[in-house]
């Protein structure tokens, strides 16, 4: 997947997503996810970007400390400007804790927005996975001030991506009512996700759903059930100018 289109770059972007990271050495699958988090650090390192965004997933399975305090120690090494939002394997409150010294509320949401030049960009909590009334509110809010083009990052997809076992089992549960917002949302452009893991592009609607390859391995779209394919894992590079952006997935 890779879009080109010409302008001054505003924004040099690396999504990474799902990394389930083991909270010991002992693989899962059979699969390095450390070490592959690792070789995708590597190869970002490479293509100078301004910010990586990491949607969510980044605990193996149920918000391991040891995952985060693994996954700090790296990011602070390689010194990149970053941004974790949670998924649904997360403990959004001990990474954050973790992650960016911040401590919330157990039952508060992590939500917020950047603004670039004239362009936002919106981070969005799905970890409890739906998007709750206040986050669609919050939302709405957004689409209507003077700000002219939003992108959302999130870590569950905002509409079906006929991925059959994903879409089946664990798509977002309220589906239907984050889509009836978003098509009144004319400002909001495109929306990047993970929890699918697999590459994909699609529309909902005048919006740009981008789901981004997971960084331990990827699951067959066709299969009605859990279908493994780990020879693939990567990252998704967006680079946002005035007009539009260029996408494109790095296969390691």
């Amino acid at each position: 997947m890779c879009h080109f289109t010409r302008g001054i770059i505003l924004i040099n972007i690396a999504q990474i997503t799902d990394p389930h990271i083991s909270p010991d050495d002992t693989k899962r699958y059979g699969i390095d996810n450390r070490s592959r988090f690792l070789k995708t650090l590597s190869n970002i390192k490479k293509y100078g970007v301004d910010l990586l965004v990491i949607t969510g997933d980044m605990a193996l399975s149920n918000g391991e400390l040891e995952s985060y305090i693994w996954l700090r120690k790296q990011l602070d090494e390689y010194n990149f400007n970053y941004i974790t939002i949670p998924g649904n394997h997360d403990n959004a409150q001990l990474m954050l804790k973790i992650m960016h010294d911040i401590d919330i509320n157990i039952d508060s949401e992590y939500y917020f927005y950047k603004d670039f030049d004239n362009h936002r960009l919106v981070f969005m909590d799905s970890s409890n996975n739906i998007i709750s009334k206040d986050q669609l509110l919050w939302l709405k809010d957004l689409n209507d001030n003077s700000i002219n083009d939003i992108s959302v990052f999130v870590h569950h997809p905002l509409d079906y991506g006929n991925c059959a076992f994903m879409d089946s089992k664990y798509s977002l549960e309220n589906i239907r009512e984050v889509k009836e917002l978003l098509v009144q949302c004319k400002k909001i452009k495109h929306i990047f996700s993970g929890h699918y893991h697999t590459g994909k592009e699609y529309e909902i609607g005048h919006i740009k759903q981008f789901i981004a390859p997971s960084t331990w391995f990827q699951l067959d779209t066709v299969s009605k059930d859990f279908k493994m394919d780990s020879k693939n894992f990567g990252w998704l590079q967006i680079k946002l100018n005035k007009n539009d952006l260029e996408t494109k997935i790095h296969y390691l």
